[in-house]
């Protein structure tokens, strides 16, 4: 990889620059944010390594102006002595891929850039239709209608910001559930659920294992564990079983555990994020005959997951940020309207 790395210390430069070297990778090293941006203007890299607190521009500022460049680099990390959560959760917010407290092992280094790698490569997800019956339902669907809808969301980087904006838009849905995937660590997920419940008014929790899903709330599933609905029941559970897509949670397990349990009346909307989770789950979704939404790239701070689910064609509806939520509000009340024996669910075309 071609590695730029910001970095006002001389003996932590030096460091990075010998440990990223040694495994392979052809670095070039910037003394402050300043001189890391001309570089970025001016030559290709596929990951920028910076330092926060550096003279003249942050590494927040150089991260959120690199995003804006022709050639951006394809991978983010902030590595930094500044550990508090607050911080951690603002650099993850406005576009990091990752996030490393000082003082960092080169092994741990190493280790975070090949899982950034990992996701960035991983290659689009084949979806088939091999779940489809000639009814075109699934087979796995629930025969029991259940007493709600359920909203299933998934975000990477830049996740939080734009979780906050969507519920922001999404209000106060008494009729539905929200199940949420942010790809990220478990000391985010508290002040994350914080955030999610002061912008939309519904209550949000870290979710917990065997907890019952209720209409009218948002359940985040905690940093490190994937979050299911369980088979038997409208309860969640957590388990540390391997990663997906190289996250965990995954909200691709989560997606596939609430199809065939919500059905027509699930909704899965894929937000920002880098790699490929949420599409192949998406595809139970919609198999089960459930809505499929995707953020607009071009509103994303990473467009890779989005971009995916629309490349594979299972996206309905394709918003911006902004119009997201509102349009998942809306389908979300006429599934419960639906539910209730009410009118029928008017499905429109694509938005685009």
């Amino acid at each position: 990889m071609r590695i730029l790395v910001a970095e006002d210390d001389p003996a932590s430069a030096l460091f990075l620059e010998r440990t990223l070297t040694d495994a392979g990778h052809a670095v070039t090293v910037a003394s402050a944010g300043l001189e890391a941006l001309g570089l970025l203007g001016s030559r290709s890299f596929d990951l920028l390594l910076t330092d926060w607190m550096m003279p003249g521009m942050s590494g927040m500022e150089l991260i959120a102006r690199a995003k804006a460049l022709p050639d951006t680099p394809g991978l983010t990390i902030i590595l930094t002595a500044i550990s508090m959560p607050e911080a951690r959760g603002a650099a993850l917010s406005c576009g990091a891929d990752a996030f490393l407290t000082k003082p960092s092992t080169g092994a741990k280094i190493l280790e975070t850039i090949r899982d950034c790698q990992g996701r960035r490569q991983q290659p689009a997800p084949v979806v088939s239709s091999f779940l489809r019956t000639e009814s075109g339902q699934s087979r796995s669907t629930d025969k029991r209608r259940p007493a709600f809808p359920c909203g299933l969301v998934a975000a990477s980087t830049g996740g939080p910001q734009a979780l906050g904006s969507f519920f922001s838009s999404v209000g106060n849905v008494r009729e539905a559930a929200f199940l949420v995937v942010q790809h990220g660590p478990a000391w985010m997920m508290d002040s994350l659920a914080a955030l999610l419940a002061a912008s939309g008014g519904m209550p949000a929790c870290v979710a917990r294992n065997g907890q019952t899903i209720e209409p009218g709330r948002i359940y985040l599933a905690p940093g490190d564990f994937h979050m299911t609905v369980t088979p038997d029941q409208w309860a969640l559970r957590l388990d540390q079983e391997p990663p997906e897509n190289f996250v965990r949670p995954a909200a691709d397990r989560l997606f596939r555990s609430a199809a065939p349990r919500f059905g027509r009346w699930g909704l899965a909307t894929v937000l920002t994020g880098l790699g490929r989770d949420g599409t192949l789950g998406a595809e139970h979704v919609s198999l089960a005959g459930g809505a499929i939404f995707a953020q607009d790239p071009a509103t994303c701070v990473a467009p890779s997951m989005s971009r995916t689910l629309i490349g594979a064609r299972l996206a309905r509806h394709v918003l911006p940020l902004q119009e997201l939520g509102v349009a998942v509000a809306r389908h979300l009340v006429e599934a419960a309207r639906d539910l209730a024996g009410g009118a029928s669910m008017k499905m429109g075309k694509t938005d685009r």
